[in-house]
């Protein structure tokens, strides 16, 4: 292991902005300056206890004012109904694949997916382990089912493709890019023929691998149907109308904070329906009944997710960071879209404004291109195993003056190098 214990560490406040490193990571991803300033006195100690927040109890007061003041920040940056209740979870978002499942869809029961890439595509391959899914597909990521097929049908006839979402450790996890986000075009979001029969109808709303953010909600003529979203990738980085959901869920380690936990928002008519095997720390009423805290709880990363929180409302809340989120993303888009070298493949009306794959129209280019970047201080560009590539992920925390250094590194090597 490559971990420096033999000559001083490095503090936060030693880099300027031209010398830190700038990391573009899909999560976890980069933290706020100040936010990891703060966090350096707490490990040392926590709130002028004298102890480290890592041996902090979970049954400690501290911990509790810790916990509640993440939740009420939550809630007011989302202004989330008092009809909601926040869950707090001990692992990321793919766990929750399972637990919603558990939670929502009776063993005799139906759902709908939506399909719009990667992470969609695993979502729907566990939730059938738990019963019957239609498959919607997006309009930009799959063909018509051929006539007389079912989606359901048609979905299970591409499970090899679709358990990649799941296997992605495995080498058979490589997708095929003709069926993603690269298509031609979409003008509206799919519609969903979705029944009073569905239990809910799920989707994803950003696909970091694809580099699709979805331009508008999808469409459910059943109102009685509630919509299910994995926000993992843009929950904070623009305002939200939770009347037209009845459960959110996301992982901290883009937005919110640090790997190890996960944040559901649940409308509170729909806890209590979780089915008798399900496990006790999946059963989102049990959690709610024990105030996300029935066991050993990720201390650490609940006051990362604090923090992370205050410094949002300090920055001016979701109205400011949607304002960042469009200035990033567009710096790095009219670049391409003028570039020589550079592609991005996604179409204009679908782009992520947080995750931003591209390509180099001379694919020999792209290994030195990486190593270069690297060696400028921009780490964690190399695209997702299964589509190659290069990536950049623009978070919250990510700062104007990250991008300009990426953008300005790419436009010197495209000079250099065509």
């Amino acid at each position: 292991m490559r971990i420096a214990t033999a000559h001083r560490l490095t503090t936060v406040t030693e880099r300027t902005d031209a010398t830190r490193v700038v990391n573009f990571s899909a999560g976890p991803a980069i933290l706020p300056a100040s936010v990891l300033m703060e966090l350096q006195q707490a490990l040392v100690d926590c709130d002028g206890q004298g102890l480290s927040i890592l041996g902090l109890s979970h049954r400690a007061p501290l911990f509790d004012d810790i916990k509640a003041s993440a939740s009420d920040r939550l809630r007011r940056l989302l202004a989330l109904p008092d009809s909601f209740d926040i869950l707090f979870f001990p692992f990321g978002a793919t766990l929750h694949f399972s637990a919603l499942a558990l939670n929502l869809l009776p063993e005799d029961g139906r759902a709908a997916y939506f399909q719009s890439g990667y992470w969609s595509e695993a979502a729907t391959a566990e939730a059938r382990r738990y019963g019957h899914i239609d498959v919607i597909p997006a309009p930009w990521a799959r063909p018509e089912p051929e006539p007389g097929l079912l989606a359901t049908d048609a979905a299970a006839g591409q499970a090899a493709h679709t358990a990649a979402g799941v296997a992605a450790d495995q080498a058979t996890d490589a997708a095929d890019p003709s069926n993603r986000a690269a298509a031609n075009s979409a003008t509206t979001a799919a519609a969903a023929d979705a029944k009073p029969s569905y239990a809910y109808a799920h989707y994803c709303d950003n696909e970091t691998i694809d580099g699709v953010e979805w331009p508008v909600l999808p469409h459910l003529p059943e109102v009685r149907v509630p919509l299910v979203a994995d926000m993992s990738s843009n929950l904070l980085t623009r305002p939200v109308d939770f009347t037209r959901f009845g459960l959110i869920y996301a992982s901290a380690q883009k937005n919110l904070g640090s790997a190890g936990l996960s944040v559901v928002l649940v409308r509170k008519d729909l806890l209590g329906r979780a089915r008798s095997a399900t496990p006790s720390l999946l059963d989102y009423g049990f959690i709610a009944a024990r105030h996300s805290n029935p066991n050993t709880a990720p201390v650490f990363a609940m006051l990362v997710l604090e923090r992370v929180l205050a410094w949002c409302e300090s920055e001016g809340g979701l109205p400011e960071m949607a304002v960042r989120a469009d200035q990033r993303s567009r710096l790095l888009y009219d670049f391409f879209d003028q570039s020589s070298l550079y592609l991005s493949s996604v179409p204009a009306e679908l782009r992520s404004r947080l995750n931003l794959p591209f390509s180099l129209r001379c694919a020999e280019l792209t290994a030195p291109c990486l190593a270069q970047a690297q060696q400028a201080g921009l780490v964690q560009l190399a695209g997702h195993r299964s589509q190659g590539g290069l990536r950049a992920s623009l978070y919250n925390a990510m700062p104007l003056s990250g991008v300009e250094r990426l953008r300005d590194f790419l436009f010197e090597f495209e000079r250099t190098h065509v």
